[in-house]
């Protein structure tokens, strides 16, 4: 869909859409050069804006004067992508620990998935400083004994086999959920004390929950985002991009959901695109959420919130007629408007101090 709007609205440039191997894989292509639009995972995103990990695994095998200077900038989130972990039907785990010494197939290696899932498996020692007490799965043999790669729906079919004893992917679609799936596997929920520590340690992930079959499982969530490097400047102009987040956030939902089967799958709404990343947007994209009220960051939340309380006890102070001594003398030789405006302010302020004063005396009496 992406591809097809910008292509309609600047017919001089040629979309070229291609698999890859995940966020890791994305990110470094982008720095390489290779690509120049991306969907990456926002938790992967986060990773490398703090710690230049990929940048400097590239720069690290390349002469000082050919570094990768490419620069990153999303342009919306899109979806959520759950972390799901999947057993077959009958399997009897229950909880992620139960994972110790299982075959687990967790995505392809620089995968989104490979990341989400070590994340989880320290917190619960699945992987520790001695190493994985798991076994990682990544290849199976095939009909000739011949060692294949798995990829996420082969994985799938394996753990309905018994060949592995779970798989992970992020994406979308809850599997579980889908028909060709419901009979098959389940989730792995993860227990409340497990939510918590994850959100503790990592800030931008999500958790959220599904019913399926009567039961609820929780499982992490994190955004898809869609990135773009620096260079695209030189196909793509700043009017275009402010008309692809335009397009992002007023006609992709619907779009999306037209034609092929999407499963439960489901673009983010207009109010959730330009929310929870880690980083800046792209200055085109930015002036389109700014100039349509959907960017709100978490500075502006904070005065919000500032501002509500202190209107409800200015509401509160007006509602007791509680003006305190030095209040009364601020006002003597004001006007009608002036007086609130210094009671709403300055007035408050010491009210609130006497405020305190009084229950501070109380107690230490």
């Amino acid at each position: 869909k992406i591809r097809e709007f910008l292509e309609r609205e600047n017919q001089d440039i040629e979309v070229i859409v291609r698999c890859s191997g995940g966020s890791q894989a994305n990110i470094e292509d982008l720095l390489l050069g290779r690509s120049q639009m991306a969907i990456v995972q926002s938790d992967t995103l986060h990773n490398e804006m703090n710690t230049g990990q990929i940048r400097n695994k590239i720069n690290k095998s390349r002469a000082e004067d050919d570094q990768a200077d490419v620069e990153i900038q999303p342009i919306a989130s899109l979806f959520p992508e759950y972390t799901q972990i999947l057993v077959a039907k009958e399997s009897d785990v229950e909880n992620v620990i139960q994972l110790v010494d299982k075959r687990v197939f967790i995505g392809k290696e620089g995968s989104g998935a490979e990341a989400n899932t070590e994340k989880v498996f320290e917190i619960v020692r699945i992987i520790d400083e001695e190493g994985n007490n798991y076994d990682r799965i990544l290849e199976l043999p095939d009909d000739d004994g011949q060692p294949q790669p798995l990829g996420n729906t082969k994985a799938m079919q394996a753990v309905h086999a018994g060949e592995i004893d779970a798989a992970v992917r992020v994406t979308g679609n809850v599997f579980p959920k889908l028909s060709e799936w419901k009979d098959k596997l389940k989730l792995v929920s993860l227990d409340e004390d497990l939510q918590a520590e994850i959100l503790d340690e990592y800030s931008y992930y999500g958790m959220t929950g599904f019913v399926i079959g009567g039961e609820r499982f929780n499982t992490l969530y994190t955004r898809a985002v869609l990135l773009v490097s620096d260079d695209i400047g030189d196909w793509v102009s700043d009017d275009l991009i402010y008309e692809l987040a335009g397009y992002v956030s007023e006609e992709l939902p619907a779009d999306f959901q037209k034609g092929l089967d999407k499963g439960n799958a489901a673009i983010f709404p207009a109010d959730k695109i330009a929310s929870g990343l880690p980083m800046t947007f792209h200055p085109a994209a930015k002036r389109y959420f700014q100039d349509h009220d959907l960017m709100v960051d978490n500075t502006s939340r904070l005065w919000r919130f500032i501002l509500l309380i202190w209107v409800i006890l200015f509401v509160i102070k007006l509602s007791m007629d509680s003006r305190t001594p030095l209040e009364q003398r601020l006002y003597t030789h004001t006007g009608p408007w002036a007086e609130k405006i210094l009671e709403f302010t300055v007035g408050q302020a010491l009210w609130l101090l006497a405020m305190l004063e009084d229950a501070l005396n109380s107690v230490w009496r």
